[in-house]
């Protein structure tokens, strides 16, 4: 990365205290909390992590959740397209966006 894409230290050490990682023109984050479907539904709990790009419009976050993390969700925004994604066993499909 050159240091025109540098993000400044202050910015760094927020998103390494705050349980992430800084690497090239990305901030990583780690996530644990619950989620549900719709204001009706159970709670889930769930694991995930989130790649935020510093340099462009772009995320990508992946969760498991359900009995030993069998469903994985994927919310992205890559290349100014977004993706929504809801697999059990990793190849599954469970829900899709319209």
């Amino acid at each position: 990365m050159n240091a025109q894409h540098q993000l400044p230290q202050p910015v760094r050490d927020l998103a390494e205290r705050l349980c992430g990682s800084v690497q090239g023109g990305d901030v990583r984050l780690t996530q644990r909390g619950r989620m549900r479907q719709d204001a009706a539904a159970g709670w889930m709990k769930f694991t995930a992590t989130q790649t935020i790009s510093t340099t462009s419009c772009a995320f990508d976050w992946r969760a498991r959740t359900g009995p030993f993390g069998v469903v994985s969700v994927r919310d992205a925004l890559v290349g100014g397209v977004g993706v929504l994604d809801v697999r059990a066993l990793g190849f599954i499909p469970v829900a899709r966006p319209p």
